[in-house]
């Protein structure tokens, strides 16, 4: 079965170099940024898991899709609580947001050359924090008051460093043999750095690595409860870091339809949602394809699935692009369409704050208390 026109495209991967700064360091005025000297490595230590642990199968199997018309959400329109917290930019994108306890966000603000550069955002104030790599800052990783930075590097080996006292530590990990050829997607999250098939965790004093099951594309999730989306390529979507190992988590599959997840947020102890999109192909009366997808959300509760359906999208664009914990046993979700979706108590809402626009991702804090959303401009949900 071809894949669907929805995913006809090859994504682009990159190589990364990794800097890590102690936030401490860039709450005041910033010393100037220096090449890193390399003279001593980040710590390193045993593996983190040697292998990866057995699947999880699909409980159940498949999910029936309702009728086109048919909506399983349900979702009531309310009065939107979120404020603009930065100015609309036609040039300019916030991305790869990662928030601290105490809700300072950290996000990367990309330029129209897509140049990135490390932006800290409070409530009262906007500051950028310089790093000794240039060029491009294509993702960040946080934990404590640590903050690594991932910079393209355009080499088969990326680094690890860290400042300390204004000095920057580096030292290359090697990639995958065959990382180079297939490329490689770069991805963090809280602790965690996803590079290729790996993934490495700093435990408070060094780096510890994991394999990966497949190629990873993305992390999702929290910091104690991550996940790695695979990409449109991988025949299982999803797995699920165990406490030991990642395994591969296969989700029930849809008669005649692909399913496309983009976030997977946990609510409940044993409890996540994955959210996403099933899609599928039609002809015209000139026998030409026509996309066609509905909203879809995987409730996956002690091992078993439940599927919801949104209904279907004519133009073939519906879909949930991101979501991120409440920290109350709920979600918030992001559609195609820059709706912020609810679920609370087992029922959903949604709202769309006046103005907003170009919204890409959602940031949470790992409390859920702080959350905001990205992209043109910035948006924090006021509780």
């Amino acid at each position: 079965m071809e894949g669907p026109l929805f995913v006809r495209a090859v994504s682009y991967r990159v190589i990364v170099a990794l800097a890590a700064l102690a936030l401490s360091a860039c709450t005041g005025a910033h010393p100037p940024a220096r090449s890193p000297t390399g003279a001593t490595p980040d710590a390193t230590a045993g593996p983190l898991a040697t292998g990866v642990a057995p699947p999880a199968r699909a409980e159940p199997a498949f999910c029936q899709s309702p009728p086109r018309r048919s909506d399983q959400f349900h979702a009531r329109r309310v009065t939107a609580r979120w404020r603009q917290v930065t100015p609309h930019s036609s040039t300019a994108w916030f991305s790869d947001g990662h928030v601290s306890a105490d809700g300072t966000l950290w996000a990367v603000l990309h330029d129209d050359g897509e140049t990135g550069e490390v932006q800290r955002l409070t409530d009262s104030t906007q500051e950028r924090v310089p790093t000794p790599w240039p060029g491009k800052t294509l993702k960040l990783a946080m934990s404590g008051d640590r903050l690594w930075v991932l910079t393209g590097a355009g080499q088969s080996t990326y680094g690890i460093g860290s400042r300390q006292a204004g000095h920057w530590y580096s030292g290359p990990l090697e990639l995958a043999s065959d990382s180079v050829k297939v490329g490689v997607a770069v991805d963090g999250l809280g602790p965690w750095v996803m590079a290729s098939n790996r993934t490495m965790r700093w435990n408070g004093h060094a780096w510890q690595q994991a394999p990966l099951p497949d190629y990873g594309d993305s992390l999702t999730g929290t910091a104690e409860a991550p996940w790695v989306l695979f990409d449109e390529r991988a025949r299982v979507p999803l797995a699920q870091w165990t406490g030991r190992a990642w395994r591969l988590v296969h989700v029930p599959r849809v008669k005649e339809k692909w399913i496309y997840l983009n976030a997977v947020a946990p609510t409940r102890h044993g409890e996540f949602w994955a959210l996403g999109l099933v899609t599928w192909d039609e002809e015209d009366q000139d026998h030409e394809p026509l996309s066609r997808t509905r909203l879809l959300a995987l409730r996956w509760n002690a091992g078993r699935w439940s599927c919801f359906f949104g209904p279907t999208d004519e133009n073939g664009e519906a879909r949930f692009t991101d979501a991120v914990q409440d920290g109350r046993g709920g979600l918030w979700a992001l559609t195609y369409d820059n709706e912020l979706w609810h679920l609370t108590e087992g029922r959903w809402t949604r709202e769309r704050p006046p103005g907003m626009r170009g919204i890409e991702e959602l940031a949470a804090s790992e409390d859920g208390r702080h959350v905001y959303a990205l992209g043109w401009a910035v948006w924090k949900l006021s509780r």
